[in-house]
């Protein structure tokens, strides 16, 4: 099954999902913004174990917003990412499907897993600059 698949079929779970939600939230515009991507959460859902995040930013910025969900929406083992874009507007869509390992399924969990991966994060991201200015 991938990442999509399993979020289809998934029920919401009541308790877990709002508060996945706003831990997503929180980490993604907090990558974003760190990095300088001018983007727009266009939606964040969440359902038992997998979330679907939607994001809106100019195409210019596409790849390095790419890079940062890579980094911080469901960091495990199945995620997938499609591209939409640019629109007449020059702006691109990225919708990102992800399932979370359950060792980082709990929100509390999630943000000490960012926090203790930030190091490995911004050679991910470094990277990711380099390749923009060639």
């Amino acid at each position: 099954m991938t990442s999509r698949e399993v979020f289809d079929s998934e029920p919401v779970d009541r308790e877990w999902a709002p508060r996945m939600t706003d831990a997503l939230r929180t980490v993604i515009a907090e990558g974003l913004e760190r990095e300088g991507v001018g983007f727009e959460i266009s939606s964040i859902e969440c359902r038992t174990a997998s979330c679907r995040v939607e994001l809106a930013m100019p195409e210019a910025q596409a790849a390095m917003a790419r890079t940062v969900l890579s980094t911080t929406a469901a960091p495990g083992r199945m995620s997938s990412k499609q591209m939409r874009g640019p629109d007449a507007d020059g702006r691109s869509t990225i919708v990102s499907h992800g399932v979370f390992d359950p060792e980082i399924r709990d929100p509390a969990a999630y943000r000490r897993f960012i926090i203790d991966n930030q190091p490995r994060f911004q050679e991910i991201l470094e990277l990711q600059r380099k390749q923009e200015k060639l």
